[in-house]
C-alpha cells in the first residue's frame, strides 16, 4: 500500500473497526408466502436498525441521513442497508466519533452487520452506541460528508512558475478537476483549502477534457461532448469560473475517444484529437481563438487503442507527445515531431488495466517533467516522468482507500 499524506488520506471504515463482524452483501430474499424474518424484515429502499442480533427484535427504518439516532441508536445491536446509497454509522451525534467508535460503513443494497466482537463473541463497543447515520452516493462522501474528493498535491512548482497546462487557476501549481456522481464540477486545489464549485453545466457530458488555453487569453479552458454528439468549448473567465459555452461542432458521437493534447503541430496553439470507431486518429489543429482548423488523419489501425491521453512534453525535446493504451494493457509513448507526426513508439509498461482511467495535469513534483495519474477506483496512483522520457511509479504519493466511484471523472 502506498504511503499517503495525512491531510489527504481517507480510511475505509472496515479497516478502522476491525473488531466488528459483518455479513457484507448478505442476500435478503424474503418470501411472498411467509412473513420475512431477520434482516429480510428491512424493506427495500430503507436502512434499518434492530434491537436484536441478526435482524431480530424491534426494527427502526430510515430513508434519509440521521444526525441523531436517539433512543434507537442506544438500543440497536444489528443493522441492514437496503438503500441504493452507501451508509456510514457514527458513534456520536452529528456524524462525530465517540471514543473508539469512529465509523462503520456498508455498501448499498443488501449489506448487513451485527455489533458483536469477533474475538470473544461478546458484545462489542458498538452495541447500543450508534449516534448518527449518513447515506450518500459514494463511500468517500458517506465518510466525510463532502461531495468532492480530498486530493493533496505532491510538491509541484513554486507559485508563479508558468505551466503549459494543468494549472486551472494559472498560479503555476496543478489542480485536479473532478465531476462528482451528483454531476457537480469541482476544482481541487491540492493544498488543503476548500475546492471551487463550478456548478453542474457539465453534468450530462459524455466526455470532458482539458489541456491548457484554447482561446488565447492565457486561461485554461474545458472541452466537452454532450449526449447528442455536439462538442462545446467552455472558456474560463477572469473570475476562475466557466464562461458562456461555444459550439465547436456536431457529430462527435462517432468518436470513440476525444483527447485534448496540447500542441502537436508545433505552432504554439493547443490541438485536439479524436479516434473514430474505424480506428482512424484525427488531429484538429487549434487556432488559438477558440476553434479548430481542418482536420487531418494522423494515424490509422488504432482499433486496439482503448485510451489516448496527453502527457505534454514527456521526452523533454520541446514537443508534445501522446500516450496510448491498447487492449493488451500495454502503455505506449508516441514522441511528437511537430506537424502532427510522431517518432517510433516506445513501450512504457505492461498490465495497465482497461478498467483504469488516466489523466495528466503537468508536473506534480517540481522536477519540470510531465507526470501521469492512474485511477483505479479506490486508488490514485502517480507515475513520475523521468529524464529518459519514461514513467516510474511513485511509492510516496499514491492515495489508497479513496473510495473513488466509477461514475466520477477526474481530469
Amino acid at each position: 500500500m502506498s504511503h499517503s499524506p495525512k491531510r489527504g488520506r481517507l480510511v475505509r471504515a472496515a479497516s478502522v473497526v476491525a473488531a466488528l463482524v459483518t455479513a457484507a452483501s448478505a442476500t435478503m430474499t424474503g418470501s411472498a408466502s411467509a412473513a420475512p424474518t431477520g434482516f429480510d424484515r428491512c424493506p427495500r429502499g430503507y436502512f434499518c436498525l434492530f434491537s436484536g442480533l441478526s435482524g431480530a427484535g424491534t426494527i427502526w427504518k430510515y430513508r434519509t441521513s440521521q444526525r441523531d439516532l436517539g433512543s434507537a441508536g442506544k438500543q440497536a445491536s444489528s443493522f441492514a442497508n437496503r438503500t441504493k446509497s452507501y451508509s456510514c454509522l457514527f458513534g456520536g451525534k452529528d456524524y462525530t466519533t465517540d471514543g473508539e467508535r469512529t465509523r462503520w460503513g456498508l455498501d448499498p443494497e443488501g449489506a448487513a452487520g451485527f455489533a458483536r466482537d469477533s474475538a470473544t463473541g461478546g458484545a462489542s463497543i458498538w452495541r447500543h452506541h450508534f449516534g448518527s447515520l449518513r447515506l450518500a452516493p459514494t463511500f468517500h462522501e458517506c465518510q466525510s460528508g463532502k461531495e468532492y474528493l480530498e486530493w493533496i498535491r505532491p510538491e509541484d512548482d513554486p507559485a508563479g512558475t508558468p505551466k503549459p497546462f494543468g494549472s486551472f487557476f494559472g498560479n503555476g501549481q496543478s489542480q485536479v478537476l473532478a465531476r462528482s456522481v451528483r454531476g457537480r464540477l469541482w476544482v481541487l486545489p491540492g493544498d488543503g483549502t476548500k475546492p471551487t464549485d463550478l456548478g453542474t453545466a457539465l453534468s450530462h457530458m459524455t466526455a470532458v477534457v482539458r489541456h491548457g488555453d484554447y482561446t488565447g487569453d492565457k486561461r485554461e479552458d474545458i472541452i466537452a461532448r454532450d449526449t447528442k454528439g455536439d462538442l462545446w468549448l467552455y472558456p474560463q473567465t477572469s473570475a476562475g469560473r466557466l464562461g458562456s459555452r461555444k459550439l465547436l461542432g456536431h457529430g462527435w458521437n462517432g468518436m470513440a475517444t476525444v483527447a485534448a493534447v496540447g500542441d502537436l503541430t508545433g505552432d504554439k496553439k493547443n490541438d485536439l484529437v479524436g479516434r473514430d470507431k474505424s480506428g482512424n486518429l484525427w488531429l484538429y489543429p487549434g487556432n488559438g481563438k477558440g476553434s479548430f482548423g481542418k482536420r487531418q488523419r494522423i494515424a490509422h489501425g488504432w482499433t486496439s487503442v482503448t485510451a489516448v491521453l496527453d502527457p505534454g512534453d514527456l521526452t523533454l525535446d520541446g514537443r508534445d507527445d501522446l500516450i496510448a493504451r491498447d487492449t493488451k494493457g500495454d502503455l505506449w509513448l508516441y514522441p511528437g515531431l511537430g506537424k502532427g507526426r510522431f517518432a517510433k513508439r516506445a513501450l512504457l509498461g505492461h498490465n495497465f488495466s482497461k478498467y483504469w482511467k488516466y489523466f495528466a495535469i503537468g508536473d506534480l513534483n517540481g522536477d519540470r517533467r510531465s507526470d501521469l495519474y492512474v485511477v483505479n477506483r479506490n486508488a490514485l496512483m502517480l507515475y513520475l516522468g523521468t529524464t529518459k522520457g519514461r514513467l516510474t511509479k511513485s511509492s510516496s504519493w499514491g492515495f489508497t482507500d479513496l473510495g473513488i466511484d466509477d461514475r466520477e471523472i477526474l481530469f
